[in-house]
């Protein structure tokens, strides 16, 4: 799947208002439908991991 085609899905809030929404590319879509029957909600997960490793990445000096 090409990344122009993940970033013309349509976004849900909780992705539109993340500071973090261009680190994680919307997510897996993949996880959003096994959690909430909706391949277009947020994923639960992709919001944990991304927050954790843009942490890792400012404390190695990788991320502003």
């Amino acid at each position: 799947v090409k990344i122009s085609y993940l970033k013309n899905l349509p976004q849900n809030k909780q992705c539109k208002e993340c500071f973090y929404a261009d680190f994680c590319n919307l997510g897996c879509r993949a996880e959003a439908y096994a959690v909430f029957k909706d391949a277009f909600a947020y994923d639960p997960y992709c919001c944990v991991l991304t927050k954790y490793r843009v942490e890792v990445l400012k404390r190695l000096g990788y991320c502003a």
